[in-house]
């Protein structure tokens, strides 16, 4: 009855899970579950997806360098992949640990003691014996049923000892150290001595936006001779003309009468001779000067055709950009043959 029993209990799964187990000469072996991982941390782990529990195994392992060290990044990698293979495999929680416990001590021997991969492959099969047999010392792992240890076993060997010499070569040899550093050169905005300071202009040189992106400064307007015109020189002439006395001498045998007349002829003449007085050339005003006056007020730009604007346009631009092109040329030569020049670099490796 009791051999019937424990057939039965190897069937589905072997002995009471979480217990030790005794073989034929009362020797004890303790359970693989919650070595590594307590139950605490298993049962957190259970419900996480990829990124959680890569974050959570960090924690654990303190594996903060992970990012730098190729080591810590290989370690955190294989022990994410190992704890979400079982989760994906319906592990119940000590199963799930027993399972990294067999993952971590495999690799611990690597890295430790730099077990030989026949030598770790006889570790494994001590971990995994037992399992559905009632004749064979247990390793610990008396939670699986065969179908479960072959899946665990078959994992272990394509992710592991696949790769076993890679493992051994990382944990052997130490990583190089690189560093890197550049130098950066930013050129500060000049103070706004304007309302607004200059613009950087997507970042272009100073020299670059000067010489081909900034406005010229305006071309200094050609000198224009007075023209004399009629009503300036008839001014002049009627200025420069000495002018008559306006009253007649008095007769003598003129009536009472013709005196007053002539008396108020004469009285209106001194006035009109004092109206038309003469200025002084000191103070007369210069024609020439309020010509140029008028000259600069008026609109320059009106005795401009629409073809001189775009004669002085086209001149302009093709003396700002004719040197810019072909600099942008001269860049996109030597670029394409230091491109030129890296590509036979990498077939002269390749062949």
């Amino acid at each position: 009855m009791a051999g019937a029993d424990r057939r039965r209990m190897s069937k589905k799964g072997g002995r009471a899970k979480g217990k030790s187990s005794k073989d034929d000469d009362g020797d004890d072996k303790e359970s693989l579950a919650y070595k590594v991982l307590t139950q605490e941390q298993t049962n957190e782990l259970m419900p996480m997806n990829v990124n959680q529990i890569q974050d959570k195994l960090k924690e654990i392992f303190s594996l903060e360098n992970n990012g730098v060290d190729l080591t810590q990044a290989s370690i955190l990698d294989y022990y994410t992949s190992a704890v979400y293979w079982g989760i994906q495999q319906k592990f119940t929680a000590q199963q799930l640990s027993g399972f990294f416990t067999v993952v971590h001590t495999l690799l611990e021997n690597v890295k430790d003691k730099q077990m030989s991969m026949i030598e770790n492959s006889i570790e494994l099969n001590k971990m995994f014996a037992g399992i559905g047999l009632d004749d064979v010392k247990s390793g610990g792992l008396d939670c699986f049923n065969v179908q479960q240890a072959k899946q665990a076993t078959q994992y272990i060997y394509t992710t592991l000892f696949q790769h076993y010499r890679l493992f051994l070569f990382m944990f052997t040899h130490s990583q190089a150290e690189e560093i890197i550093g550049t130098d950066l050169d930013v050129e500060v905005s000049k103070a706004a001595d304007v309302p607004f300071p200059p613009p950087l202009d997507e970042g272009v040189s100073e020299d670059m936006f000067k010489d081909y992106i900034a406005t010229p400064p305006p071309s200094p307007s050609p000198e224009r001779k007075p023209r004399e015109t009629k009503s300036a020189k008839s001014r002049e002439a009627t200025l420069n003309t000495p002018k008559s006395r306006g009253s007649t001498p008095r007769s003598r045998g003129a009536t009472p009468k013709s005196r007053g007349s002539a008396s108020k002829s004469r009285g209106s003449s001194r006035g009109s001779a004092s109206r038309k007085k003469v200025v002084p050339e000191e103070e007369q005003p210069d024609a020439a000067k309020e010509l140029e006056d008028q000259v600069s007020q008026s609109d320059l730009f009106a005795e401009l055709t629409p073809e001189d604007i775009r004669e002085v346009v086209e001149s302009v631009t093709k003396e700002m950009l004719g040197n810019l092109q072909s600099e942008i040329a001269l860049k996109l030569q030597d670029k394409e043959s230091q491109i030129i020049q890296r590509i036979n670099k990498i077939h002269k490796v390749a062949e």
